[in-house]
């Protein structure tokens, strides 16, 4: 259906950018409550749009505390967002092409646009080779210099896993700052300084609209 966008590249977010301008963009529905979907609805609202978002589980910013959780929603409803809080959303369906209507369990709701943010996994089901070791979710397996089971084969990004700063444990951390630190460490490695990928935190940062009165 047209209308119906994920967001993941920057040409993607040009074009929902592009879609948001348009007169009969008022009601987005955004799916997924975890940090795209928060700045997305923030996005949306910001340019005046009516933001419905819909996540399964029963808070936004699924796996943080509680109340830090209950803290966001009440800021987001504030800012005039209609949360749908443990609520799946079923299909959507569209009239001449274009999505309409996001259909729960719980309803109908009808729409202009509708924005997917449920997240990112691995994209590793091309790499067949039984030598490269893979984590259950398909991220790939590497040493402290990102070298795969396949010597001088290498993975860094949102398909391979890291080393944990603290714990010292493999991770997946699908994050740009993790990407761009372990991509500049094998850079490094390969024209000659060895540089062994120090860790990864997992921090993460989202800005959220700002507080009424301020």
């Amino acid at each position: 259906l047209q209308g119906v966008y994920v967001l993941k590249t920057i040409p993607e977010a040009e074009t929902i950018k592009a879609a948001l301008l348009k007169d009969e963009a008022k009601r987005i529905a955004i799916i997924g409550g975890g940090f795209i979907g928060m700045e997305m609805a923030e996005a949306v609202t910001l340019r005046g749009r009516k933001a419905l978002l819909f996540e399964s589980m029963p808070h936004v910013m699924g796996g943080y505390d509680e109340l830090f959780q209950e803290a966001l929603e009440d800021n987001l409803r504030k800012h005039g967002v209609e949360l749908h809080l443990g609520e799946t959303v079923s299909r959507i369906e569209g009239e001449g092409g274009a999505a309409r209507r996001i259909v729960t369990p719980l309803g109908s709701y009808d729409v202009d646009m509708v924005v997917f943010a449920i997240g990112v996994r691995p994209n590793t089901d091309m790499f067949t080779d039984p030598r490269l070791k893979k984590f259950k979710n398909g991220a790939i397996i590497v040493t402290d210099a990102m070298e795969t089971d396949i010597p001088d084969v290498y993975a860094a990004g949102d398909c391979a896993e890291v080393t944990n700063a603290i714990t010292g444990k493999p991770m997946w951390s699908a994050m740009g700052s993790t990407a761009n630190i372990a991509g500049r460490a094998i850079a490094r490695t390969l024209t000659g300084t060895p540089t062994p990928y120090p860790g990864a935190l997992g921090t993460g940062v989202v800005r959220l609209l700002p507080t009424l009165n301020g």
